[in-house]
């Protein structure tokens, strides 16, 4: 399995689990073209695309991937602000619930941001088990087993507050992020370290 990162700030989000013979792609918050080169220009070997909410810098390319006949996994909220022309290729997931895209196993865990959010465990035999998780101020399970802990976390509490200091950044922000609910919270990498997660 190769994971490949095509992005991971507020600018745009998207990631690629490329196996042997399938890929599956974390997040749609890219232009489309810099996701077909990511993807070298191979699109039928995707079996899907995980979107954990509706913000832009996550969905950004959500229609683009349907008209490809790509299938999108995500959220209603995430369709209906999205609102796609067709809704042929939209799979609409729930959290708590289990689902199969090619041979990935994808189980979807609620988090807490300032609109609908998931994360994701994502399952293959040619990776085991991967935790996927985005835009929360914490997150609240303790998972066993797991072999990878993918945390987009693009802040920290106290660098956001030094750029709203400075005037960097707005101070409605501190509103709309509720606990600072767009990276993941001091406390929270301590939980990130924690030995007992993946039983260990």
């Amino acid at each position: 399995m190769i994971l490949k990162c095509l992005g991971s700030s507020s600018r745009g989000n998207c990631y690629i689990l490329e196996a042997a013979d399938e890929t599956l792609i974390v997040e749609a918050g890219i232009p489309m073209r810099d996701i077909k080169k990511g993807l070298g220009w191979q699109l039928g070997k995707v079996v899907g695309c995980l979107v954990s909410h509706r913000h832009e810098d996550h969905a950004r390319s959500l229609n683009d991937l349907l008209t490809c006949g790509i299938r999108v996994l995500a959220l209603a909220d995430v369709f209906d602000a999205a609102n796609p022309r067709n809704r042929v290729f939209c799979k609409i997931i729930e959290p708590m619930h289990g689902y199969k895209v090619g041979g990935f196993k994808v189980f979807v865990l609620p988090v807490v941001h300032d609109v609908p959010c998931v994360g994701f465990v994502i399952e293959h035999q040619e990776m085991g088990r991967l935790l996927f998780i985005t835009d929360t101020m914490m997150f609240e399970y303790r998972l066993a087993d797991l072999n990878h802990v993918m945390i987009e976390a693009n802040y920290s509490d106290a660098i956001l507050q030094q750029n709203i200091d400075r005037g960097f950044m707005s101070p409605a922000m501190r509103g709309r992020l509720p606990g600072f609910a767009h990276g993941i919270a001091d406390d929270e990498r301590d939980f990130a370290d924690d030995r007992s997660i993946g039983g260990k």
